[in-house]
């Protein structure tokens, strides 16, 4: 019984940690800046690793919802980048593409986490 509300708080906390996370991108993906950062592709190395930052908590704790976290966290990038344009800010496939490959590296680390812990079999 002990070892279920462990379980079941590590789960939450996965969520409440990722709602938070999803806030703070939503902000920094959607509120206009000044110019555009000078050194070349920084800008999809700060959006593959928002991403892989996302999906970490819940890979950790449900690595085999990997496919439908990895849905949702492209599913999101999809719809920031359909809204940023109407607040002044440029919406590019290219950052897309750096979110579902940050989302990617992050499940698979999260999936790795869990087989380390012994929590799931690779088998």
């Amino acid at each position: 019984m002990a070892q279920l509300k462990r379980a079941k708080a590590r789960i939450m906390t996965a969520y409440l940690v990722t709602a938070l996370i999803v806030v703070l991108i939503t902000v920094l993906a959607l509120v206009p800046f000044g110019p555009a950062t000078p050194v070349a592709g920084s800008d999809k190395l700060g959006h593959a690793l928002a991403f892989f930052v996302l999906v970490l908590p819940l890979a950790c704790v449900a690595p085999q919802r990997w496919l439908a976290i990895w849905l949702g966290a492209v599913t999101y990038g999809a719809l920031i980048e359909i809204v940023q344009p109407l607040t002044g800010r440029m919406a590019e496939m290219g950052d897309l593409v750096a979110d579902g490959a940050g989302a990617a590296v992050g499940i698979f680390l999260g999936i790795g986490w869990a087989v380390w812990r012994g929590k799931v079999s690779l088998a």
